[in-house]
């Protein structure tokens, strides 16, 4: 038992056990003696089933009533058990990995499995549950169980972490990173025009379930090692602050040196960073991972562990942040509920075909909600702290970045009545809208999987959308139809596009998000101007990830792992760049030599006009109802910059010289100056306008 211990605890570090989770098949290296041996060779003979879970489950029969337990599981314990004897076949010659993968769970998880049913019957305190948790200390399973939770999570373990700090430079990869911005824009459909799949998206899919159920297995073992028979949710009337009164709670009943391993594992770290996860879709599609994660933090805090205190101090705040998010998404649904109910009939209520969807109201979100709200009650009432703690307050004495991106906060998400019903019957647009005929021709049909959808959206984009004083992306939806929005995107610093004010119209059709929404820009120059070769003048955004451009298959809209989020920081990133010209096809060839750089030159000076006059002064002087507020607040900001900026942008026009002979022709570019009026006189004009408008 010795021997093996000494194995374990000195080869399943991190930096040296060899778990990888690119696959499903997971090596462990290091010299492990026979065991090590035995594993690779049974691993090697049988493709899919992860080594670490052949290694577990052969410390794991070593605890008292394992295997009684693990037979339990019928047929399954039985493939596994073949399995770690090296035979990758059953009874009748099928792949005991195929055969033996069906019912709740994997093969792979069902060593972890087990030994956390054992663990949640064995009572902390009880002279059993301390056998076993001690047991599995001195073989080294706790140490396995964090290794592969450091793995499969991505997280370093905290110790790691602190040793490389000092022994990493910090210059270390500016090299690659310089090298990087040299390269064109994935996504944009340009560059090597190729369309030939470089990764599978199914593949991808397939190895993200695989890791989550690792997670959640992982998770399970820990939180059933901590905390045991957990009451959850607290029944009526009953005090949960008084479990863990002590001032080491929970602690003093397991052993010390389990505590020291969890302070130096990567398991808090894993848990705010699922914690910081403030997308309702995202959460949608892991459920049980989360159920698991907020039963981990209420385990953590029912330690009541001294040691523990610090690093569990940021929990109550990302719960916070977490609930609120959460309840926005409530919030949406139910504003779209009833304005979806009060648009059907009385018989179309009552309609199975029409309302089934609807009815089922996902209930596994619903609960993991109601559990995200409670659990960061709780833990704020351990921390005694009141549930709005986080929310930040008005500043003072800080930057004009700091106040600009604080006055932006609170504009970036906002409801607009963009629709309002007829006196006669029917509805008409208040503003603007380019999908006006489409959404006419949709009619006011109810599309319940739409509208789930499109609160989760909404909900993540209420907390998510960039901000930033180089450039940020603001969103309206109409107060009643989520599927009817506009976006307005602040070009960012260092383009041509700086400071200008970028206008899109979006609908959802009734096929979302089966397929992708329908994005118009606005900002044309009343369809004069090609702000973009992604930009059309007639208000067409191609990029891939909207399927207006033949791309690679992984670069297309997915369902299952697209976003409307997604889409607009595409634009914001990859269309609005430093050198446009090089996003049309082919241009990118010259990138870095002469020619192109001087093409590149010539078309950023036609924008910079066009983002002057189109993109600045004509939002200013007649800015979109829906924005009005963000556009006057950003340009009155950041008026002193944006002065600077336009005052460079005409000495740069000055210096210009013309193209050199055998300049590729540029793509369509925004008007040109008049030819009869020299271009630096309306330059200057422009410079004088926006000084007048500004001031």
């Amino acid at each position: 038992m010795k021997s093996t211990r000494f194995d374990i605890t000195k080869h399943f570090k991190v930096e040296e056990a060899g778990v990888t989770s690119a696959g499903n098949v997971i090596g462990i290296g290091g010299n492990m003696g026979s065991n090590s041996s035995a594993a690779t060779e049974e691993s090697s003979g049988c493709a899919g089933v992860p080594a670490h879970a052949l290694v577990a489950l052969a410390l794991l029969l070593k605890l008292p009533g394992y295997a009684a337990a693990l037979l339990d599981e019928g047929a399954r314990a039985v493939h596994l058990l073949r399995l770690l004897l090296g035979v990758a076949h059953d009874e009748e010659g099928r792949n005991i990995v195929v055969s033996g993968a069906g019912g709740s769970g994997s093969l792979g998880t069902l060593p972890f499995r087990v030994v956390a049913q054992l663990l949640e019957s064995a009572p902390r305190a009880s002279p059993a549950g301390r056998a076993l948790r001690l047991a599995l200390l001195k073989l080294g399973a706790v140490r396995l169980v964090l290794a592969c939770l450091a793995v499969f999570t991505h997280h370093r373990p905290q110790a790691a972490q602190q040793n490389s700090q000092g022994s990493n430079g910090s210059g270390g990869g500016t090299g690659k990173e310089e090298k990087s911005q040299l390269y064109w824009a994935k996504g944009t459909g340009f560059g090597t025009g190729s369309t030939r799949q470089s990764w599978n998206v199914e593949q991808a899919l397939v190895r993200q379930r695989v890791e989550e159920e690792h997670v959640t297995q992982l998770l399970q073992v820990l939180v059933s090692y901590m905390n045991p028979g957990e009451k959850w949710p607290p029944e009526e009337g009953s005090d949960e602050e008084g479990e863990g009164e002590e001032e080491e709670g929970a602690a003093k009943e397991l052993p010390p040196e389990f505590i020291d391993l969890v302070a130096g594992s990567s398991l808090v770290p894993a848990i705010c960073s699922y914690l910081r996860n403030d997308s309702v879709l995202d959460m949608s599609r892991h459920i049980p991972l989360y159920v698991c994660v907020l039963r981990a933090v209420r385990a953590l805090r029912a330690l009541r562990c001294r040691r523990l205190s610090p690093a569990l101090r940021t929990l109550p705040r990302l719960l916070a942040s977490m609930s609120r998010t959460t309840n926005s998404y409530a919030t949406k649904l139910r504003m779209s509920k009833k304005n979806i109910f009060g648009k059907m009939t009385y018989s179309q209520r009552f309609n199975t075909s029409t309302n089934s969807e609807l009815s089922e109201e996902d209930e596994g979100l619903a609960l993991l909600i109601a559990d995200i709200q409670a659990t960061s009650a709780l833990m704020y009432r351990s921390e005694g702290e009141a549930e709005g703690a986080g929310v930040a307050g008005p500043l003072r004495g800080v930057s004009r970045e700091q106040r600009y991106i604080h006055l932006m906060r609170t504009m970036q998400f906002e409801p607009f009545e963009m629709m309002c019903e007829c006196p006669e019957g029917g509805f008409r647009f208040t503003v603007p809208y380019h999908f006006e005929s489409t959404v006419r021709a949709a009619g006011e049909r109810a599309h319940p999987a739409r509208m789930k959808r499109l609160a989760q959206e909404a909900a993540t984009l209420a907390t998510s959308l960039p901000l930033s004083y180089s450039s940020s992306v603001f969103v309206r939806t109409d107060a009643d139809r989520l599927d009817v929005m506009k976006v307005l995107i602040t070009g960012p610093s260092d383009t041509p596009y700086a400071n200008g004010c970028f206008i899109l119209d979006v609908y959802f059709p009734a096929e979302y998000p089966a397929v992708p929404m329908l994005i118009n820009l606005e900002t044309t120059g009343r369809h004069s101007v090609r702000f973009n070769p992604n930009l059309y003048n007639d208000g067409k955004v191609c990029l891939s990830v909207l399927n207006t451009w033949h791309g690679r298959p992984e670069e297309k809209w997915n369902a299952h792992t697209s976003s409307f989020l997604q889409v607009l920081v595409s634009i914001q990133s990859l269309i609005l760049v430093p050198e446009p010209y090089f996003n049309e096809p082919g241009y990118e060839r010259s990138r870095g030599t002469r020619v192109g750089n001087s093409a590149s030159l010539e078309y950023n000076s036609n924008i910079y006009q066009a983002c002057v006059r189109w993109a600045m002064l004509d939002h200013l002087r007649a800015p979109e109802p829906c924005f009005k507020e963000v556009i006057q607040t950003h340009f009155w900001m950041k008026r002193n910059e944006i002065m600077q900026t336009v005052a460079n942008w005409i000495t740069e026009l000055e210096g210009q010289t013309g193209p050199p002979a055998g300049t590729p022709p540029a793509p369509p570019p925004p008007p040109a100056p008049a030819p009869d009026t020299p271009s630096y006189d309306i330059d200057h004009d422009m410079e004088k306008i926006v000084s007048q408008v500004l001031d």
